[in-house]
């Protein structure tokens, strides 16, 4: 499978414009103001890889470099359409209004919408699509063996001398086949449909809120903030099997007193330190790599904690819920 490094490396990668943004954050900087210390305006990030710890503020984080390389400005755009609304929100949650009309609730669903979309794992996702259509093409011409000869007399001008070869031009192929799928301009049209899609999803769902009304409680926020989510099940998003037709819930931690979540009918309900610990679980879980929290917390022994927990885990299942 593809990093999004190769991928930005790759031939179908044009040079970023003069002027376009190249630091596009996947968390947005106005969530991420929520969790710093007044004082300093810093956070902390927890590298759940390298198990360090540093105080950054919030434009050094939560960002992928040319995530979108075709169209940024236009994209960036299309986010903060979204994150302009983002003082209007916490206005609505700290005077406890956001329940009482639509559009404060559509404001909700929409800025989890971006966060499931505008993340690591839809750039996953997206790596796993063009990979299973290449092995997909491949399988359909090895079953044409007497093609693939006649392909690869034509590109060498000599026989092929048996299976490897056979396969070698299936490959080759099947490389052809789905190029256009490797390319940033089919990457960010894929985006903007699918922000539409999963706003469309979400139209009939409403919103849950979780307050933390207990001080020794905070949540924390990883860099991949809102996986997809089903009830009784270990798995976490779509690369775990979690896909909008079964998901249950999506969580979004928006401060360390406030987290949204999906909701057939809208609710406002206190995060008892049992639920505060089990999002914090799924964040830590989820994360890429790097969590973040306000750093006058005690949050850094449940990061430290989660590290080797994470370790523990089989990739091949896609995220799973840790035990810590």
């Amino acid at each position: 499978m593809q990093s999004l490094r190769y991928f930005q490396s790759s031939a179908v990668t044009s040079a970023p414009k003069s002027g376009d943004p190249r630091r596009q954050h996947t968390v947005s900087q106005g969530i991420l103001r929520r969790f710093t210390d007044p004082s300093t305006r810093q956070l902390e990030l927890y590298d759940l890889k390298f198990e360090k710890h540093y105080l950054k503020f919030p434009s050094q984080v939560g960002f992928a470099l040319d995530f979108v390389k075709h169209d940024p400005v236009e994209t960036e755009q299309r986010w903060q359409s979204v994150e302009d609304e983002l003082p209007a929100f916490y206005e609505a949650l700290e005077n406890r209004s956001l329940l009482d009309s639509a559009e404060t609730i559509d404001l909700a669903k929409r800025i989890i919408a971006l966060h499931v979309v505008r993340s690591l794992t839809r750039w996953a996702v997206h790596e796993v699509v063009i990979e299973r259509a290449r092995d997909g093409v491949v399988r359909s011409l090895l079953e044409k063996p007497q093609i693939l000869e006649i392909a690869f007399r034509r590109s060498t001008g000599f026989y092929s001398a048996g299976p490897d070869s056979i396969r070698q031009q299936a490959e080759r192929g099947a490389d052809a086949a789905v190029e256009s799928l490797n390319d940033h301009k089919f990457w960010q049209s894929r985006l903007m449909a699918n922000i539409e899609e999963l706003n469309n999803f979400l139209l009939p769902r409403s919103i849950q809120v979780l307050e933390v009304c207990d001080e020794s409680n905070e949540f924390l926020i990883g860099d991949d903030p809102a996986p997809t989510l089903m009830d009784g099940y270990v798995g976490l998003g779509p690369l775990a099997g979690v896909t909008y037709a079964n998901t249950t819930s999506i969580a979004l931690p928006v401060s360390p007193r406030f987290a949204i979540a999906l909701k057939d009918e809208p609710e406002w309900i206190v995060a008892t330190p049992e639920i505060v610990h089990f999002l914090n679980r799924v964040e830590l879980s989820y994360a890429q790599r790097r969590v973040f929290y306000n750093p006058n917390s005690s949050l850094r022994p449940l990061a430290q904690r989660a590290s080797a927990a994470r370790g523990e885990r089989n990739p091949a299942l896609g995220p799973t819920l840790i035990s810590i």
